[in-house]
């Protein structure tokens, strides 16, 4: 944490104002005579990630959900952070520092309320938001973990409702959703079956309610992470700023 700033302080022209070269001694001052102080925040400095790198990727739609925990895990140690500057007997610059250092507690939180704590390493795998998040993607997993109690529901209401025996409900990549019927029933077909396929010996049917399963089960995948994107992106975007403004994260106290 911090690396890239120290070699922009090499490449980059040294400071010439004198106030503030007084100030950036007086804080490395306090802290090679306070060396405990040094090493406990040291300490969590180290469990601060690439935060820079992190949120260029989210801003840019290429971020997984791994980024988002450690984004997380960095911002959770902001809050014991600004405690220790707050409270180590420090000089009134680094309390001044200390006050205006924004642990994103906020951040920290949606991450919490959204992401699972052990995401998949792609956004396609699923399995990355957690229930009680986003309505239309607790919906696309209910349809995708109880798909198979959902079609064996359908086909039990079918045969009782029909009476055919031997109506079955399937499901193939090139038709989606249908009802198989034999030919040999097909005088008892109730009026809203809408035929979808003529084989030999049988007829493909579907229903208003297979359709809607289908389209739902086709489209709720896109929809739902549009939705939870946005929804958490735009929370976010709000906050972006913050999070890498000098008085927003601990490279800004490297700058001050």
């Amino acid at each position: 944490m911090g690396a890239r700033t120290l070699k922009k302080w090499m490449l980059s022209p040294p400071l010439r104002n004198t106030n503030q070269i007084l100030r950036r001694q007086e804080i490395i001052e306090f802290f090679i005579n306070r060396q405990d102080t040094a090493e406990a925040l040291r300490d969590q400095l180290n469990n601060v990630y690439d935060i820079e790198r992190i949120t260029t990727r989210l801003s840019a739609n290429r971020c997984n959900g791994r980024d988002l925990i450690w984004l997380k895990n960095s911002t959770a140690t902001f809050p014991t952070i600004k405690y220790m500057l707050s409270n180590c007997g420090n000089p009134p610059l680094i309390t001044e520092l200390a006050e205006a250092f924004d642990d994103l507690g906020d951040i920290t939180d949606l991450i919490e309320m959204a992401i699972e704590d052990e995401p998949p390493v792609t956004i396609t795998e699923g399995g990355l938001i957690k229930i009680g998040y986003n309505n239309e993607v607790d919906e696309l997993k209910t349809i995708k973990d109880n798909s198979r109690q959902i079609l064996l529901r359908i086909e039990t209401e079918q045969k009782n409702l029909t009476g055919i025996s031997n109506l079955k409900v399937k499901f193939n990549k090139v038709f989606g959703y249908y009802i198989e019927i034999s030919n040999a029933h097909k005088n008892k077909v109730p009026d809203n079956y809408i035929r979808k396929q003529t084989l030999v010996n049988a007829e493909r049917f579907i229903i208003p309610e297979l359709k809607e399963l289908e389209e739902k089960k086709s489209s709720t995948l896109t929809q739902g992470w549009l939705g939870w994107n946005m929804s958490f992106s735009v929370r976010y975007v709000q906050k972006y700023p913050r999070v890498l403004t000098d008085s927003g994260n601990p490279q800004g106290l490297y700058q001050r």
